[in-house]
């Protein structure tokens, strides 16, 4: 947890906007903020899924996957497969997929 203090011309601002329901509370304001500052210096998503998988992955939380099985029946060949596509490894219980950002 970070504490934050805010000249009070700001958190007076702040209550207004939460007054007004633009947002939740002054800490979601907070941490919109943030973001967007922060935004730029996030690293960057990774390549979107090759067209020749898509109708061969699936939705897993915020990423589209594919299983590595799919790739090639070897794991360690699905691997350097799913690197040269630009993806990366996620594990979601006892399987493992190739991963990108979710468009």
């Amino acid at each position: 947890m970070i504490a934050v203090r805010v000249p009070e011309p700001y958190a007076e601002a702040m209550r207004r906007l939460v007054e007004e329901g633009r947002y939740g509370s002054a800490s979601e304001i907070v941490v919109t903020a943030l973001e967007r500052l922060l935004a730029k210096f996030r690293e960057p998503s990774p390549p979107p899924v090759p067209a020749e998988l898509v109708d061969r992955s699936l939705r897993l939380g915020r990423f589209r996957a594919t299983p590595l099985a799919v790739l090639s029946a070897n794991r360690e060949d699905a691997v350097v497969i799913c690197a040269r596509l630009g993806g990366w490894l996620l594990y979601f219980g006892d399987c493992a997929y190739c991963a990108w950002s979710w468009p």
